[in-house]
């Protein structure tokens, strides 16, 4: 796949990825644009520009969750979740954004050329940012966690 391609070599990733880009500006989709890669301090900051957060897996991990999903929707992004199992099923829970099936590539396609503003709309960032802080509230759960023990 893509990453297993470009893995450690980035230069020619992103070459790659503009490529696509380029391509759905042609077809009709100008509203993609790729805008290189920032350093990992930056992330953060970086992130808040943009209107969502795209987290792909290759495959569905069994009994794992992917710490992006806590990381992104506690910033406020609605996520584009494109895998199944677990992180699927708290994303749709708590409402977090949109999740397409692993490796569904014309699923994927389809959501693109219909994102729009109303669609972002559905997942607003305040919402999506109040909805992980309220899920994922770690004293909460610690919390949780040792009055379970203490009951055993």
């Amino acid at each position: 796949g893509f990453c297993d391609r470009y893995r450690g070599n980035y230069t020619d990733a992103l070459t790659h990825f503009q490529t696509y880009i380029d391509y759905y500006k042609k077809v009709g989709n100008e509203r993609m644009e790729a805008n290189g890669w920032f350093q990992v301090a930056n992330v953060h900051q970086q992130l808040g520009n943009y209107d969502l957060a795209f987290i792909p897996l290759a495959q569905r991990i069994y009994g794992s969750v992917p710490s992006k999903i806590f990381e992104y929707s506690r910033m406020g992004l609605p996520l584009l979740y494109m895998a199944g199992g677990e992180g699927a099923d708290l994303v749709n829970k708590h409402r977090l954004g949109w999740v397409i099936e692993v490796k569904n590539y014309a699923g994927l396609e389809q959501f693109l050329k219909g994102l729009n503003r109303s669609k972002l709309a559905e997942f607003s960032k305040m919402e999506v940012q109040s909805r992980a802080i309220q899920a994922f509230d770690f004293d909460a759960q610690f919390q949780e966690f040792i009055d379970t023990l203490q009951k055993l």
